[in-house]
């Protein structure tokens, strides 16, 4: 389970004095902390204090998922948190959690192509920025750019090499 290094202050303050063999969080007699007795003992009082209750220990596993798909972990890191045997596991009960995620990966592309090509074509509308090479240099510059090697395009897909023969034979 990852732990955040807000919480490990917090739990240092808790476990400073035991001995590094104990428990962090024994039940009243000093042994495993069951969830039924945690529930009877504290748990289920603490939810109807902070007004949900009939909240189960077992449903904070969904709010620590959320939390970390929030904070950007990737679905294998949320399978092996939950203990999933796989990542299709933990997308058959999670996947609502990681449609926000794909204007991340619209917002994270855009960021890609401006590094290896340039600015967009809305610099001919606006006037190209300072930086932007021009005419065969700027040409020359973005078939190297950035390691990433550069395609022409027709369209959304990249020309194959048999329709850029093609094309550059018109």
């Amino acid at each position: 389970m990852p732990l955040p290094r807000f919480l490990v202050d917090e739990l240092a303050r808790t476990v400073v004095t035991r001995p590094a063999d104990e428990l962090a969080f024994p039940s009243p007699q000093g042994a495993v902390l069951r969830n039924r007795n945690a529930r009877a003992a504290w748990f289920d009082e603490a939810a109807r204090a902070i007004g949900v209750p009939g909240r189960t220990p077992h449903e904070l596993r969904h709010t620590a998922a959320s939390l970390a798909v929030s904070a950007g972990a990737n679905v294998k890191a949320v399978q092996r948190m939950l203990g999933h045997a796989s990542a299709a596991m933990t997308l058959d009960r999670y996947a609502d959690l990681f449609d926000d995620d794909l204007d991340d990966v619209a917002d994270r592309l855009d960021a890609l192509r401006d590094r290896s090509c340039g600015p967009r074509a809305d610099s001919l509308r606006t006037g190209a920025s300072p930086e932007a090479p021009v005419g065969p240099l700027r040409e020359e510059k973005a078939q190297v750019r950035a390691g990433v090697e550069v395609v022409e395009t027709r369209g959304i897909e990249p020309l194959t090499p048999a329709l850029q023969r093609r094309c550059s034979a018109n």
